[in-house]
């Protein structure tokens, strides 16, 4: 599970930003070039639901 989540297209990079620390929704789509707000969306609520 933890290979799947992370072989995601956008789940490196959104977590690589978050460890600089926390930041707002906008702040992470202008920080992540080319990521849909709803490709965002869907992954950040994966990520909270496994427990990232």
């Amino acid at each position: 599970m933890v290979f799947e989540r992370l072989a995601d297209k956008w789940t490196l990079l959104i977590i690589r930003v978050l460890c600089q620390g926390p930041c707002r929704f906008n702040q992470l789509r202008r920080e992540i070039e080319g990521i849909s707000q709803k490709a965002l969306s869907q992954t950040l609520r994966k990520l909270e639901r496994d427990g990232w």
